[in-house]
């Protein structure tokens, strides 16, 4: 029997929060849907949890894998999934108890293809329950608009898939699957080729998800060939629109400033990269200021701070400087925030 939505949950040892996780979805005021949750080979108690709570309801649809990553986790559950709509959720984090009621009626009385709500970041989900609950807000219509992939982006709907519904139709119709090879941004790739595909895209400014931040976040992990996997996936971003008609000269443009954009991240795994000594960082970095695809987008950032303006004359040791002081100091907050 097909369901509404498909919530889907890639779990990787994450016993702390995973039953805080699964309760706020099964409490959901909106009850046609799944809860497809993939183990991802954890070696903690979370296959121990997600047994219990398969047990307590049917609407739980449980997988246990080999360890293969979020992003194949996630195509994983996309697969196995029976919705009209797909949402995802991470295994840390909350939904607020309206959040599919609220963003599947858009989806009905908008007839939308995708909707996404905002969200609230902490290291406590008191601070998601403390919200004013007796807001209103207005739903923002987003395809009517002119350059709506741009306004998607501006309203921070591009980067978390977590955030959004979506429907199944146009996903498999498209063949959009998460990029296995691609650890850390897989979310932005995915929501643009979406953006793209879908005719009608809605935007409830209302905090209905919690991402839940702690020490183990991607931006603080290493990840090995960034800078390759981010040029070969907007690559793969055009060749897509490309392919399905979808470009145009602004698109264009706005691949090329974007992925300028992500230098701050691309700088970071170079210095964080544990094979390379000192002088083979600093080949690595005046690689990437080298390259031509991010030069022209750093021609189209208006307001360049400081790592873009380092890059931009590539003043490769004080970029080296200018990044190691930024991770120093990012690690020392985050561990004085979850302390």
């Amino acid at each position: 029997m097909r369901v509404k939505v498909s919530v889907i949950m890639p779990v990787y040892n994450c016993e702390k929060y995973l039953a805080d996780s699964i309760k706020s979805v099964l409490a959901q005021t909106f009850t046609d849907f799944e809860l497809i949750i993939i183990d991802d080979g954890s070696k903690d108690k979370s296959r121990k949890i997600i047994e219990e709570y398969s047990l307590k309801d049917t609407r739980i649809k449980a997988f246990y894998n080999e360890n293969h990553g979020v992003s194949f986790t996630r195509n994983y559950g996309i697969d196995h999934a029976s919705g009209e709509y797909i949402a995802f959720i991470d295994a840390d984090d909350i939904y607020d108890n309206k959040y599919l009621e609220e963003m599947f009626s858009v989806i009905i009385n908008e007839d939308a293809d995708l909707v996404c709500c905002d969200l609230i970041m902490g290291y406590n989900a008191n601070t998601f329950d403390a919200q004013d609950k007796n807001l209103k807000y207005n739903t923002i219509c987003i395809s009517n608009e002119k350059n709506s992939f741009k306004r998607a982006i501006d309203l921070g709907m591009g980067i978390s898939a977590s955030t959004k519904i979506f429907s199944t139709e146009l996903i498999n119709k498209y063949s959009i699957r998460f990029n296995e090879k691609l650890s850390y941004g897989e979310d932005m790739f995915f929501c643009w080729k979406m953006f793209l595909v879908s005719k009608n895209i809605f935007y409830i400014p209302e905090k209905l998800y919690f991402y839940r931040l702690s020490g183990d976040t991607a931006v603080l992990r290493y990840h090995d060939s960034l800078y390759e996997k981010y040029k070969n996936s907007y690559r793969d971003m055009l060749d897509f629109a490309e392919e399905n008609s979808l470009n145009d000269e602004y698109f264009c443009s706005y691949l090329n400033m974007n992925f300028s954009q992500r230098l701050p991240s691309i700088l970071k795994m170079e210095l964080k990269n544990p094979n390379n000594h000192f002088f083979d960082k600093l080949k690595r970095i005046k690689m990437v200021c080298d390259d031509n695809q991010i030069r022209e987008g750093l021609e189209n950032i208006t307001k360049k701070q400081t790592i873009y303006k380092l890059a931009y004359k590539k003043s490769v040791y004080k970029l080296y400087f200018y990044i190691y002081y930024q991770n120093l100091r990012t690690k020392i907050v985050r561990k004085i925030k979850s302390n």
